[in-house]
């Protein structure tokens, strides 16, 4: 081996990577598609609360009209909805003197019941007759939107009794009428009673009609 000495020069390697700009525009269309992404996913889950709300109220307006069934089914004195007083409203209140098997009655005696639709609710009490009317109301149903404002053309009869001559509607010669009709319109929008409103329908007969006036209640109470 002589005594020069080699050098041997090595290349150096491509060193591959992303530019400046390049990484800006991948992180700019990464952005537009996570936005993209929680918008749909954002939009879905408000479907889906917005659907179970709705399910929700619905039922509870079911379960209002088999309540309001029930205890019109098993009454002895139905009054006629267009007479009711304050804080009633004609035709958005009702009342029944009822012998249900309601878990909240007096046992073994008839009770005084009354309904009535106020705020976008459907309230209910009850009271023993010869005595006062109750003043605390429980919340039946939410989002009945049956009675929206004075003059309102949204406003729809919640109770009216069947003035056909067959169920005595006209008829003085017997009690009056003994069925009663009911329309529960239920949005979960109480303030928009065009979006998506479900009208619940049903038709009751009172079976052991008498005549008297067990439930009255003084104009305000």
């Amino acid at each position: 081996m002589n005594g020069r000495v080699r050098f041997i020069r090595l290349r150096p390697r491509d060193e591959g990577g992303f530019t400046l700009v390049e990484l800006m525009v991948t992180l700019s269309i990464l952005g537009i598609v996570v936005t993209a992404f929680i918008t749909i996913l954002f939009s879905i889950q408000t479907a889906l609360v917005r659907e179970q709300s709705r399910t929700n109220t619905v039922d509870q307006g079911r379960q209002a009209i088999e309540e309001l069934d029930r205890e019109i089914r098993s009454g002895n004195v139905i009054y006629d909805p267009a007479n009711e007083p304050l804080p009633s409203i004609p035709y958005y209140g009702l009342r029944v003197y009822t012998q249900a098997n309601a878990p909240t009655r007096n046992s073994g005696n008839a009770t005084c019941v009354q309904y009535r639709i106020s705020g976008g609710s459907l309230f209910r009490r009850m009271w023993t007759t010869g005595s006062q009317p109750s003043t605390t109301w429980r919340d039946v149903a939410d989002g009945i939107v049956n009675y929206v404002g004075v003059g309102s053309a949204n406003n729809v009869p919640a109770f009216q009794l069947d003035t056909s001559p067959n169920e005595g509607g006209g008829n003085t010669s017997i009690l009056g009428s003994r069925v009663i009709n009911i329309t529960l319109l239920v949005n979960t929008k109480t303030s928009d009673t065009t979006a998506s409103t479900v009208r619940l329908l049903s038709s009751v007969e009172i079976r052991n009609q008498t005549s008297g006036d067990p439930c009255p209640v003084t104009n305000g109470t």
